[in-house]
């Protein structure tokens, strides 16, 4: 295996883990109780109005840009 095979190798490994980690962060979003959610804002927003949906939204748009680009 040559050095450029192994940088690659460890660049798809770093990607796969940044992938994972910001997966973990948009699960742990999607599974807040509306409780917490519900101290800052009214639930009678729209969803496009919730700070939940855009965090998610923001979280999943990262991990395409990180893996397209990164």
């Amino acid at each position: 295996m040559s050095f450029y095979d192994a940088l690659m190798v460890g660049t798809l490994v770093g990607k796969v883990s940044v992938a994972f980690v910001f997966g973990l962060l948009i699960l742990f979003l999607l599974n807040l109780p509306a409780s917490v959610c519900s101290m800052l804002e009214e639930n009678h927003l729209p969803r496009w109005r919730q700070s939940r949906f855009w965090a998610v939204l923001i979280a999943l748009v990262q991990v395409l840009v990180y893996l397209w680009f990164g």
